[in-house]
């Protein structure tokens, strides 16, 4: 499938925010590592409406929020690897540069795309939201246990894409000539998804000095960044038309 640049518009509900998810993931050819990361992001988005409509939170107006605020800078994310390289992040460089590299498994990018969300833009994402709610970020708040409470939605994201993402021939191979197994067990979602919140703490910490919040985001996107091109080493060097062959759907 041909890829267009496809504009993001700002999106006011979850439903239109996974609508608009699906469409980007359908747009991406499956040559383009940003796919992967969409369709398990997408994947957990539609597990936190579930989990929204349940009506087991204590303030679900706030992990709504949380959710389209970060939905939509994931959006902003893509259209920019698509149309304006030149704003992307370092946290984000990785994905950015290796998307077009079949040498690289779907779990790979689909993991490092979510390294880059949960590790560098989630932290700011919150301190963003709980400013614009008039909270703090106390640790013993209704937000905090509502944030936790989400930990088995990601358990169960983070197994599904490794079972879709990870096997047959591709993991038969991967023993052979690569070590994506490898690459993979050295991230957890659920460790980067709990990080997130102390790194935003942090953040939150440092409103009342600028120059080191910013030294403190800017640190942050260079560690990312680093571990996200350790999660992209090519894995399975020299067989570029079995990655296009095995490749998901």
């Amino acid at each position: 499938m041909s890829e267009q640049a496809r504009p993001t518009p700002a999106v006011n509900t979850v439903a239109e925010l996974i609508d608009e998810l699906r469409a980007l993931e359908n747009a991406l050819s499956p040559g383009n590592g940003v796919k992967w990361f969409v369709r398990l992001y997408s994947e957990v988005t539609e597990a936190l409406s579930l989990e929204l409509g349940a009506g087991d939170l204590e303030d679900p107006v706030f992990l709504e929020l949380l959710v389209l605020v970060y939905g939509n800078s994931v959006l902003n994310v893509c259209e920019d690897m698509e149309r304006r390289a030149q704003r992307i992040a370092r946290a984000w460089a990785p994905l950015y540069e290796r998307r077009h590299d079949h040498r690289v498994a779907p779990i790979q990018f689909a993991l490092a795309g979510v390294n880059a969300h949960l590790n560098y833009d989630l932290p700011i994402q919150i301190v963003a939201t709980c400013r614009a709610r008039g909270i703090g970020l106390d640790d013993d708040s209704p937000q905090h246990r509502d944030f936790e409470r989400m930990a088995d939605v990601f358990q169960r994201a983070e197994a599904h894409a490794k079972r879709w993402m990870l096997t047959g021939v591709l993991r038969r191979l991967d023993r052979v000539l690569g070590h994506v197994d490898d690459r993979v067990a050295i991230w957890s979602l659920l460790r980067a998804r709990d990080a997130a919140w102390t790194n935003a703490l942090t953040l939150s910490h440092l409103a009342g000095a600028p120059e080191l919040a910013e030294d403190f985001r800017d640190a942050l996107a260079h560690t990312v960044g680093a571990f996200g091109r350790g999660l992209l080493v090519p894995s399975v060097p020299g067989i570029q038309r079995w990655a296009d062959l095995l490749r998901p759907a």
